[in-house]
């Protein structure tokens, strides 16, 4: 029987732990930092700079230890929402962390005095922020440009990253939203595939479906029997009465109330699809054989099994409403489409739907080897809300260290020389060695951005997202520094 083991925060193994993950990193962060191969138990390989991959492999690592799990997962929100940066804030927070715990000052004056500089670098962040015009595309190109170099396993060329830089713009500002438009997610799709040959990513107008479990042949059937319907109606459903099998729907002949209903039932609602003339039917759910069949004989043709994210663009360019209820009135429901083309990339094969009065375009990007595809994905997302939250905020921050830079000279300005630290059970000595732990930690990411010969001086960083990490990792350090004990087995 396993015994449980109850140890002070400033146990030796956990600032190991700390210590080992802030090198990992630290050597992966900034124009020189180094890629990391990623071998998981299952014998995939990734490698890159990508803190999506890391925080994968570091949760997965450390999974049994609760301080550092609940570490990552405060990080992890932050990525979920801003979907940048998260290299830097987990850097920054293990680095506070670490400056923390290796010294002789209780936890918790570190930590008031931690939550004393937070309060001062949220103001001074805010008022380092930069106005930015949104009507230069030059300005948008340049700040996508800092995004897309940060990932060094894309070895793109500087004309390449322009050309990236260029085309998620395109694509961002073909659909943007305008009064008598609201799509559900304002950001174009993004379709990833892997290629032998390397290629720039292309934008398409329209919606693009991968439909993995549909082959070639399917597709080509799919786009040729709706070229040939003299209308382009469509109804768009996701009916949690369909079952998610396709021999399941009428091999039973007792079927729970509430998530199956018998043949007649079905057949019978899927006639009322068919009495609205409509020509597609665009499921997220599989549709059994049987149904397919009934529908087929009605001139409607099916495409099911539609990814969870592309049914609310499938509704958007078909201006649907979503029929999610047996009960609701599908004549009601009814949208359309101008077309559905077939379109083949290194012999895979999509589906394109176009509707030229809904402005919504996708792009689809190449890569060449399946271990970097973490990366592409993670700068191609944060290249995207880099552009959506900059539109919002029309707010930039000084890049390439200068704000770090800045920011711990001016910790140091307020509080060197100042009877500061009185509101805070401590010392003076104590509340200075604090503070220049925790200035340290910034001035040190501020070289390690500005001294590289890569540097670009013109770099500029996205404001909402690098003022969330900034907080996000100052906060955690103190969430953590807060602990008394940790229990592990």
């Amino acid at each position: 029987m396993n015994r449980l083991k109850i140890l002070p925060l400033r146990d030796d193994s956990l600032k190991s732990k700390l210590l080992e993950l802030k090198r990992t990193f630290e050597t992966s962060y900034g124009p020189s930092g180094k890629l990391k191969l990623i071998a998981e138990q299952s014998g995939e390989q990734s490698y890159g700079s990508s803190s999506t991959l890391f925080l994968r492999s570091v949760v997965n690592l450390y999974e049994d230890d609760p301080v550092i799990k609940l570490l990552f997962t405060s990080i992890k929100e932050h990525l979920k929402n801003y979907k940048d940066f998260g290299l830097f804030c987990s850097f920054t927070c293990l680095s506070l962390l670490h400056n923390g715990l290796k010294t002789d000052v209780p936890a918790s004056v570190v930590t008031k005095c931690y939550e004393k500089f937070l309060s001062e670098i949220s103001d001074f962040i805010s008022s380092s922020a930069l106005s930015f015009d949104v009507s230069s595309l030059t300005s948008f190109t340049k700040l996508l440009n800092g995004v897309i170099r940060t990932k060094p396993a894309l070895k793109l060329t500087a004309n390449e990253v322009e050309t990236w830089s260029m085309q998620i713009l395109k694509a961002c500002i073909k659909q943007m939203p305008c009064k008598s438009w609201r799509p559900s997610n304002p950001l174009p799709a993004i379709t990833y595939q892997q290629s032998t040959l390397k290629q720039n990513p292309q934008v398409f107008d329209g919606v693009i479906l991968e439909l993995c479990h549909y082959t070639a042949s399917d597709l080509h059937e799919i786009c040729a029997a709706v070229s040939l319907k003299q209308n382009h109606r469509a109804i768009v459903i996701n009916l949690t009465q369909i079952a998610d099998s396709q021999t399941e729907m009428f091999k039973n002949s007792t079927k729970s109330e509430v998530n199956k209903f018998s043949e007649n039932e079905t057949k019978k609602f899927m006639q009322k699809i068919a009495d609205c003339k409509i020509s597609i039917l665009f499921s997220q759910r599989i549709i059994s054989d049987e149904i397919k069949k009934f529908l087929s004989e009605q001139s409607v043709t099916v495409i099911d099994r539609i990814g969870r994210d592309a049914i609310d663009s499938v509704k958007d360019i078909t201006k649907c409403k979503i029929i999610e209820y047996f009960c609701e009135e599908p004549i009601h429901c009814v949208g359309g489409i101008d077309d559905v083309n077939e379109i083949t990339f290194d012999g895979k094969s999509y589906i394109l739907l176009t509707n030229s009065s809904i402005p919504m375009c996708s792009i689809i990007v190449f890569y060449s080897n399946p271990a970097i595809e973490h990366d592409v994905r993670h700068v191609c997302t944060a290249a995207l809300h880099t552009f959506w939250q900059t539109v919002n905020s029309q707010k930039v921050l000084p890049g390439g260290g200068k704000l770090e830079i800045e920011l711990a000279r001016n910790l140091r300005r307020i509080y060197s020389n100042q009877n500061t630290h009185t509101d805070i059970p401590c010392t003076k000595s104590q509340f200075l060695i604090c503070l220049e732990n925790f200035c340290s930690v910034f001035e040190h990411i501020g070289h390690m951005l500005h001294d590289s010969p890569n540097n670009c001086p013109e770099i500029q960083d996205c404001f909402t997202s690098k003022y969330s990490a900034t907080m996000v990792a100052v906060q955690t350090a103190c969430m953590v520094l807060g602990i008394q004990f940790h229990i592990t087995d």
